[in-house]
């Protein structure tokens, strides 16, 4: 029992609790967990509240004025009031509120204050702001007035600014008193008197501001540009004049004249008064009562003639002048003006310049050029000493056309013909590929035949041939433009990272991505520099696959399948289609489900091409009979006195599993596990030949290899491949030697924790399919993992895809019932939490001095020393006499689940945990069995067979041992004492439950001490979950 300890009211009691526990106390409240709720004699309101895993009590004292009395529960929160009580008041205020009080509740006070300021007579006419313009030469400066119908000048714009800011009362005449609120003003005043804070803020802080009137403010640059934008395609007054804001580039006039003393005189004709600019700039037409709002690139040409004819009315222009006038300012603004000239003296008119550049290869290959600048019949090399003054008539244009030139040409001899010279290619490239194309917009460009002969290529856009050949497919390559020696020149250029290729007769080739492709295509069809060259290109026909899934409309590859290619691939997808394709005996067609056919289907179909495939269905699926399923049908095909025989490698504990499903679903289907002694095997082996299917484990084929030198089978099945994960083992190494004409992998973990996972599987079933493993971590592992590259991803998803099927239970077994996934956490009481914090600093300071690489062992090692301290101390220390609050709260849910008549499996990796939770129940009287890396093959199944039909209440397992190849369907609650770093493990060990048979829904609970280790597990776990979902998805795609 325990009590708040603090009084509250029925109207307030939110106040009281946490958000988090309030949020939870809602959540009951919702889901109906109230069971009853009754009144005792003392006048307490006494409530039935349905908990994770029981009932627990809830008593509650309510005074007539509403003041709540006490507050209490059975649950085991000890830190305030609970989500029970939080949840029993809800129903309390809603259900007995008016027994309980008559008064409103706390917030409807301050709810009617909020709209009664708010609110205002239909009436009245809302207030607005605002501007007075005027301007002052070409400073436009604006003040502001507010008011209803009539407005009232502002005498304080910072004191307006402040009465918004603390929503002050402030009289304007004598009619009009007001309170200050941006909510009663509408959007156009709410967007001035924004503007007006900004300008005022900004004058506060530039030391340079002339701000001292703080009735008037002046508009320019960006708050000329934010206000004239408010009124874009509206009228505004100026001074008394109605103006229309409108977005356009005003048209400007100008006479440009020749006085008898040979000046010039340039006159704007009804010339604009020039507001100012920001990103716009901002012209008021008299005449047209127009404000236009010219774009950016007229603003910047025109913007430094604008500023002086504010001020001046036309421009006089010396004689000596004129030539550069009419070169720099007047060939610039000449886009923006209507300039009549017929009144200029045409011989006071300077030659415009054209400036000429000449390019060359000399006979060293190098390429040079002369630049020269023509003035009418005046011409004047570039670099020319001792040039006078007078004959550069357009400085700003010589000095332009100069610098352009330079920037592709790198070096400068000023005594030769040809003074401006490239040396290296890159500097050739980027004239080639950019310059040239450049450079014509601005100069005359002459060019020699041998420069000529310096081109670009064209993209590289191949087309790719395919045709079956001999039981291979033949590719055929080819590129317009290139032979086979260049376009390998080409991929080469790519490797090594450049952005071109120059070729021996001087040509460039941009090294684009239509070169990326045509490498990424070599590289997955596997095809070396040397076979590039072949006339003949051949690949394995389990290449047909990926060939058939690339688009027709690929941009930088055009594919050709020729007909016998088509007719491959169609018949390939039709008969994964046909369900009447393949045969099936008349067991398994009454037996197997529907997906189940099609992966039957799928293996079968790939097997008539000669190619392997992983069967990744989710745990439960029922892969073994697929697979059954395929070998049944070879056998069936067989001819009069043929034999195939079969291969199936499976862990220990599945051998018996494999057998008994063999007789199951087949009649005549024999087999024989190897098992045993040496000299028992030995036996096995005279005999092997007679049986269609050879039944082994992992372990025992490492033994037994050499027996299997000489032997070939039709095909081999992988159960739980995932043990040939690491390719550098011998049991990866073994698998993989033995001679068969089809190999199958069947696993629901094709990848655990990295992507080499998934390449060692691909070795077995394919070998050299997805290359070597040094090519494979280059280009798909690390790019995908480290790098999170899409590219990579995308390949490797269209190479992989065709040969992994993968279906999960939510796709395909809609009948199945639900499964809920629950973490509990649990806390360490003080004495468990000053152990692990003791060990945490000690082995922090050892982690510090080890090598990650070397010492992997170690560190896992102290870290198992962590995850035991959260299971139960004893586990490390054998005379440690606390509690452990995990096996606590283990306990009280196994009581609890089975008081409510649930049967439970209970997995940790530690047996000797299971040991003392063995002891719990054994003092608890409550019945189960032990399961055990330890535990005999046979003893296994019986276990099994026995829990799925008698009323034992609790399945230990340790979760190395029984996390694969059991059916416990009897069960409909698994329990995870203690975290695994895979995930994937655990998921295994769960559908020992979660699978076809299941009737119940399913209740799965992993236990966490919270603020440790076990923490961090469940993060890494998600992190791996990740990338299995990135290697292989629903169907068998990489995402």
């Amino acid at each position: 029992m325990k009590n708040g300890g603090q009084s509250m009211n029925i109207s307030n009691f939110r106040y009281h609790f946490s958000n988090q526990i309030a949020s939870r106390g809602r959540t009951y409240y919702k889901e109906s967990r109230i069971k009853s709720v009754t009144k005792s004699e003392n006048g307490h309101f006494i409530a039935a509240v349905k908990g994770s895993y029981r009932k627990y009590e809830v008593d509650i004292g309510i005074e007539k004025n509403g003041v709540i009395t006490s507050a209490q529960c059975t649950c085991p929160y000890d830190y305030g009031y609970c989500k029970h009580i939080y949840a029993v008041l809800i129903y309390l205020e809603t259900i007995f509120d008016d027994q309980i009080s008559d008064r409103s509740s706390n917030y409807l006070p301050k709810l009617i204050k909020e709209y009664s300021m708010n609110r205002r007579d239909e009436k009245d006419v809302p207030v607005s702001i605002e501007p007075e313009l005027w301007l002052t030469g070409s400073d436009l400066f604006f003040r502001l007035k507010i008011g209803r119908e009539r407005k009232y000048s502002v005498g304080d714009i910072k004191k307006l600014i402040e009465d918004f800011k603390y929503q002050s009362t402030r009289k304007y005449g004598k009619f009009f008193e007001w309170t200050h609120r941006y909510n009663d003003i509408d959007l156009e005043s709410r967007r001035l008197m924004e503007l007006a804070y900004d300008i005022y803020q900004n004058a506060r802080y530039d030391y340079y501001s002339s701000f001292n009137n703080q009735k008037e403010f002046r508009l320019k640059g960006k708050y000329l540009e934010r206000f004239l934008e408010m009124y874009r395609n509206k009228s505004l007054m100026i001074s008394d004049k109605e103006y229309r804001v409108e977005k356009c580039n005003p048209v400007l006039k100008a006479v440009l004249t020749t006085t008898k003393s040979g000046k010039m005189k340039f006159s704007p004709q009804d010339f604009p008064l020039f507001l100012g600019s920001y990103d716009n700039g901002y012209f008021l037409l008299e005449n047209e009562q127009i404000i236009a709002c010219a774009d950016y690139e007229f603003t910047r040409t025109v913007e430094p003639i604008a500023n002086i004819l504010n001020q001046e009315s036309s421009i006089i222009i010396s004689k000596k002048d004129v030539p550069v006038f009419y070169n720099t300012v007047l060939r610039q603004i000449e886009p923006c003006f209507d300039i009549d000239t017929t009144a200029v003296d045409d011989t006071l008119v300077p030659p415009s310049l054209v400036s000429q550049l000449y390019i060359d290869v000399d006979d060293e290959g190098i390429i040079c050029a002369a630049l020269q600048f023509a003035y009418g019949d005046s011409i004047f090399p570039a670099l020319q000493k001792g040039r006078n003054i007078a004959d550069i008539i357009d400085p700003y244009g010589e000095e332009t056309a100069l610098s352009m030139v330079r920037r592709y040409f790198e070096q400068v001899q000023k005594d030769t013909v040809h003074p401006f010279q490239i040396h290296t290619d890159d500097a050739a490239f980027a004239l080639i590929s950019e310059g040239m194309s450049l450079l014509s917009k601005h100069l005359e460009l002459y060019v020699s035949d041998r420069f000529k002969k310096i081109n670009m290529r064209p993209p590289v856009t191949a087309s790719v041939g395919i045709k079956p050949f001999g039981g291979l497919l033949e590719v055929d390559i080819e590129a317009s433009g290139y032979n086979p020696e260049e376009l390998l020149e080409m991929l080469d250029a790519y490797r090594q990272g450049k952005k071109y290729h120059r070729f021996k007769d001087g040509s460039f080739s941009l090294v684009d991505d239509s070169v990326k492709d045509l490498d990424l295509l070599t590289k997955e069809l596997n095809i070396s520099d040397k076979a590039f060259l072949r006339e003949n290109i051949t690949v394995p026909m389990y290449r047909m696959l990926y060939l058939n899934s690339l688009q027709n409309d690929e941009e930088h590859i055009r594919l050709k399948r020729n007909s016998e290619f088509r007719r491959c691939a169609k018949e390939y997808e039709s008969m994964l289609r046909d369900e009447d394709a393949f045969i099936l005996s008349d067991r398994l067609e009454k037996t197997m489900r529907d997906y189940q056919k099609y992966g039957f289907r799928w293996m079968k179909t790939l097997g008539m091409y000669r190619m392997g495939g992983i069967l990744a269905d989710d745990m439960g699926l029922g892969k073994t009979v697929q697979a059954i399923a395929v070998m049944q049908s070879v056998k069936d095909d067989c001819q009069p006195g043929e034999h195939k025989q079969f291969l199936v490698i499976c862990p220990s504990s599945l051998t018996l599993n494999w057998q008994n499903e063999i007789k199951r679903f087949s009649t005549d289907l024999s087999s024989v596990c190897i098992t045993g002694t040496v000299a028992e095997r030995e036996k096995q082996f005279g005999e092997i030949d007679k049986y269609d299917i050879v039944i082994t484990s992992y372990a025992t084929l490492l033994r037994d290899i050499a027996k299997y030198e000489t032997k070939h089978f039709a095909a081999q099945f992988l159960d739980e491949a995932q043990n040939i994960k690491n390719h550098h083992t011998q049991s990866a190494k073994a698998v993989k030697a033995i001679s068969s004409d089809l190999r199958f992998a069947l696993t629901g973990t094709p990848v655990e924790n990295t992507l080499a996972e998934l390449w060692s599987i691909f070795d077995f079933i394919m070998p050299g399919y997805l290359h070597q493993y040094s090519y494979f971590k280059k280009n798909y592992e690390t790019p995908i993992v480290k790098k999170h590259d899409t590219a990579s991803v995308r390949s490797l998803q269209r190479l992989t895809s065709p040969f992994v099927l993968r279906r999960l239970k939510s796709e395909v077994l809609t009948e199945l019932p639900d499964k809920t996934e629950t973490v509990l956490e649990t806390k360490f009481d003080e004495k468990q939490k000053k152990l692990y914090l003791a060990n945490a600093a000690q082995i922090k300071g050892q982690l510090k001095e080890m090598d990650e690489g070397k010492d992997k062992l170690k560190i896992l090692a102290l870290l198992t020393k962590l995850r035991q301290i959260c299971c139960d101390p004893s586990l490390l220390y054998e005379n440690y006499d606390g509690e452990s609050a995990k096996l606590e709260q283990c306990m009280e849910l196994v009581r609890s689940c089975i008081e409510s008549g649930h049967k439970i499996l209970l997995f940790s990796q530690f047996t000797s945990m299971l040991d003392i939770i063995a002891d719990r129940l054994m003092q608890d009287s409550i019945s189960f069995y032990t399961l055990t890396g330890s535990t005999k093959t046979k003893d296994r199944m019986k276990m099994v067979n026995e829990f799925n039909e008698n009323d034992v209440s609790v399945f230990l397992i340790s979760l190395k041992a029984g996390g694969t190849g059991l059916n416990l369907t009897g069960a409909d609650i698994v329990i995870h004492y203690d975290p695994w770093w895979n995930l994937s493990a655990e998921n295994q060990a769960s559908d020992r439950v979660y699978r076809i048979g299941q009737r119940n829904n399913v209740q799965i609970y992993k236990l966490i001490v919270k603020d440790t280790i076990e923490e961090k597990i469940r993060i890494l776990q998600q992190k791996k979950a990740d990338l299995l979902e990135a290697a292989v998805g629903g169907e068998g795609d990489i995402i």
